[in-house]
C-alpha cells in the first residue's frame, strides 16, 4: 500500500494536483469566456444603435457611438437632459452602493435617462410612448434603442421645449459636433423650439439664422460704402399760354 501511494506521487507518473489545477483553470477560462461573448455583442449591438441614432440627429464622427460612458452622455444630450447630472448621480451611486444614499444615487441615474428616452422617442418617432420599452432594463432597452436608429419617420428636432429646460436638469452646454436644441438662443437669431425674439422692422420680413450656425458679424474694417447716385431732380415745367384766336379773314372774291 505504502508502495502504491509512492508511486501515486513518483516524478515519472505525474503530480495528481497538476492535473486537477490544469482542469480548474480551463474551467474558469471558460466560464469568463462565456460571460464574456454576450457582453460583446450587447456592446456591439448598442454601439450600431447609437452610431445609426446620432447620425440622424446629426452628431458629427461615428467614432463617439463606441465610447462607453461618453456615448451615453450624448444621448442624455439629444434628450436635452444635464448628462453631467446623469454622470453625477450614476458614478455616486456605484460607489455608495453599500449604503442606502447609493440606491437613491442609481435610481436618480435611470430617471433622467428615462426622460432623455421620452424625448428622443418624440423627436425620432413622434410619439413619447415609445419610451415605455426601456422600463424592460436591458432587453426592452435594445430594441427601444433599435427602433429609433432604423425608424423611416424622419428625426424632428424642432418639438416644444422641455419642461425642466430653465432648472438644472437642462442641457445648456455647447459640445463641439453635438448639436443642443435646448441651449439659449442668440437675439433675433432663434433656434428650433424657441419663441421669436426681436422685434422686426415694419414692412421688413423678419431674418433667421440657419439651424447651427451664427448670424455673419460686420467687419468693424470695411470702410463705408459711397451712396447710390440718384437721378437729378427735374421741376415741372410751366404751362404754356394759350394763344389768342386769330381775327376772321375776309372772303375772297
Amino acid at each position: 500500500m505504502i508502495e502504491l501511494l509512492g508511486t501515486m506521487y513518483d516524478p515519472g507518473y505525474g503530480d495528481p494536483l497538476t492535473g486537477v489545477g490544469a482542469a480548474f483553470g480551463a474551467m474558469i477560462a471558460g466560464m469568463i469566456a462565456i460571460a464574456i461573448i454576450p457582453l460583446l455583442i450587447v456592446y456591439v449591438l448598442f454601439s450600431i444603435f447609437y452610431m445609426k441614432l446620432f447620425e440622424k440627429a446629426g452628431v458629427q464622427g461615428k467614432w463617439r457611438s463606441w465610447v462607453p460612458i461618453y456615448r451615453e452622455m450624448i444621448f442624455l444630450k439629444l434628450g436635452d437632459v444635464n448628462p453631467w447630472a446623469y454622470l453625477i448621480f450614476v458614478v455616486a451611486g456605484a460607489l455608495l452602493t453599500f449604503i442606502w444614499i447609493g440606491s437613491l444615487g442609481l435610481a436618480a441615474g435611470l430617471v433622467l435617462w428615462t426622460m432623455a428616452a421620452i424625448r428622443i422617442s418624440q423627436k425620432a418617432k413622434g410619439e413619447p410612448a415609445w419610451a415605455a420599452l426601456t422600463v424592460f432594463t436591458g432587453v426592452g432597452s435594445i430594441i427601444w434603442l433599435g427602433i429609433m436608429a432604423f425608424t423611416k419617420d424622419p428625426y424632428n428636432p424642432n418639438i416644444a421645449r422641455a419642461g425642466w429646460a430653465g432648472n438644472w436638469i437642462g442641457d445648456k452646454g455647447q459640445w463641439s459636433g453635438v448639436p443642443n436644441t435646448n441651449a439659449p438662443q442668440q437675439p433675433g437669431y432663434p433656434q428650433p423650439g424657441y419663441p421669436q425674439q426681436g422685434y422686426a422692422q415694419p414692412g421688413y420680413p423678419q431674418q433667421q439664422a440657419p439651424y447651427g450656425q451664427q448670424p455673419p458679424a460686420a467687419n468693424p474694417y470695411a470702410p463705408p460704402q459711397p451712396p447710390a447716385a440718384q437721378e437729378p431732380y427735374n421741376p415741372p415745367q410751366p404751362p404754356e399760354a394759350p394763344r389768342p384766336p386769330e381775327e376772321p379773314r375776309p372772303p375772297q372774291v
